[in-house]
């Protein structure tokens, strides 16, 4: 038994059923490993890259890099047995996947993550602190599938307020970015190839941790079918994440105003923080200056 994990031992579960019984369950198991495997490039785990009948790494080399037999990863790929989240682990390493592949091959697996079963979409007391200490800068807090929660009056004089949107879609960033909405933000080149995997990688994750929730499952569903560029970025099941950027705004009254963009993510609330500031002394910094002045109504 020298090599195997000790996760793969033995086919039988505490509670009895076999992995033959569990894989109609957990059909997609199988296919997700065999995809994840067949996409990797050799050389990015440390094998040699020499000419390959197939494309990925060869269940051999994967069942070295995870510490278990090559027949017990033919057995997950064909749904014949079921891997238990030390496993998983094992797989994920060895692949070198993210924390969204990870969750994803746990759902598949029927392991539950500790999440709600619909996105949450209310501001934690520290959320509404920090917006709250942020008056003179433009801060949104959106929720884990971009949804606007609030935004402070620096932001809403900056980008406008969505006080008056219905609710739903209309608020939601992916929607309106993927959707055509016309929007007063500009990415300057070389930044919006990031930002857009970042943001349909946020969306996939939602679908997994919060697999009861209709809104974005619909969301995700409708755009796979209105924007060739989403499908094409949802197909690639990648994970991403968000880079400091510069983003030109189109101000009414103010005319251009280029910001730095950062997106930071509250993780125990599963909320997205975004913060445009500006280099001291820049020419960014003044129109900041003067888009704080125009917000003092606001809070007065």
């Amino acid at each position: 038994m020298s090599g195997r994990h000790p996760s793969e031992i033995g086919e039988q579960t505490s509670r009895g059923e076999t992995g033959e019984q569990l894989a109609g369950a957990n059909g997609q198991f199988g296919r997700a490993l065999r995809d994840l495997r067949a996409n990797v490039r050799p050389e990015e785990l440390g094998l040699p890259a020499a000419r390959r009948r197939t494309p990925g790494i060869r269940r051999e080399e994967l069942a070295a890099l995870a510490a278990v037999s090559p027949e017990y990863i033919k057995r997950l790929e064909q749904n014949r047995a079921h891997p238990s989240p030390q496993v998983i682990g094992s797989l994920v390493k060895a692949l070198r996947l993210g924390q969204l592949q990870h969750e994803r091959l746990s759902r598949l697996a029927g392991f539950m993550p500790t999440y709600g079963e619909t996105v949450p979409h209310h501001l934690t007391a520290g959320a509404e602190r920090f917006l709250a200490r942020t008056s003179h800068t433009p801060v949104a807090v959106f929720d884990a599938a971009w949804t606007l929660i609030a935004s402070n009056a620096v932001w809403q004089v900056l980008l406008g307020s969505h006080a008056e949107a219905p609710g739903g879609r209309e608020i939601n960033l992916i929607w309106r970015h993927f959707n055509g909405f016309s929007s007063c933000v500009a990415d300057n080149d070389g930044h919006a190839s990031p930002f857009e995997p970042a943001i349909v990688a946020d969306l996939r994750a939602a679908t997994i941790r919060y697999p009861s929730d209709q809104f974005v499952a619909a969301l995700a569903a409708d755009l796979v079918g209105i924007s060739p560029r989403f499908a094409a970025l949802w197909e690639r099941q990648e994970d991403a994440s968000y880079e400091l950027s510069e983003k030109t705004i189109a101000h009414p009254v103010l005319g251009q105003v280029t910001l730095d963009c950062d997106v930071f993510t509250l993780q125990e609330a599963d909320l997205r923080v975004v913060v445009f500031t500006a280099e001291p002394g820049s020419p960014g910094a003044d129109k900041l200056e003067q888009v704080r002045k125009l917000s003092e109504p606001l809070n007065a």
